[in-house]
């Protein structure tokens, strides 16, 4: 399985976060397709909270979709198109998802749009390195400035100053603690 958290791998995703214009990194057909891609802690597609243990399975991959998505988008499903982008996938990519179903770099076309995986998988999963990446990538973005074009219609960079207020608010769910259910203790998993 491949396991994007590996150092070499979120390097090279920084190298091309910080080489190229922002609406380039996540233009708006990736910005739909994951419209809570960079909120920690929740799925990337539905937005579904996640827990530690769902992100970081022992003695397996990191993941950064819900049950839910990972069956419907990936594991169930043989598509013809990148995950990411919506581009046809090569012949050779398609091939690889009927031996592998459940290995999502099978879906993902190799360089731009693995690198943009690569950022939103390390988003949500709250990786430091990355998170800061990011971070300091929208910090150049006014996050009050919501442009608009002649028919006032929001642009790019109000959808990127959407991402920048979601990402410095840490939109983490808050969940009550439960001690006891029916008057029993009740003992967590970790």
């Amino acid at each position: 399985m491949c396991e994007f958290t590996m150092i070499d791998i979120k390097k090279a995703a920084c190298n091309f976060l910080f080489q190229n214009e922002l609406i380039r990194v996540f233009p708006r057909e990736v910005i739909q397709q994951f419209p809570f891609g960079l909120v920690p802690f929740r799925c990337s597609i539905c937005g579904k909270p996640l827990l530690e243990c769902q992100m970081k399975p022992p003695g397996r991959a990191t993941r950064s979709l819900c049950e839910g998505c990972f069956e419907d988008y990936i594991a169930n499903n043989i598509s013809f198109s990148c995950f990411v982008c919506g581009n046809p996938l090569p012949h050779k990519k398609i091939e690889n998802q009927y031996s592998e179903k459940r290995e999502i770099r099978h879906y993902i076309e190799d360089g731009i749009c693995f690198h943009r995986w690569v950022l939103i998988h390390c988003a949500t999963l709250n990786e430091f390195d990355i998170r800061i990446a990011i971070e300091t990538k929208l910090l150049g973005h006014d996050e009050d400035y919501l442009p608009v074009d002649e028919n006032f219609h929001v642009t790019e960079t109000a959808v990127q100053s959407q991402i920048l207020r979601a990402l410095r608010q840490n939109s983490i769910p808050k969940f009550k603690q439960i001690t006891s259910y029916k008057g029993k203790p009740v003992k967590y998993l970790s």
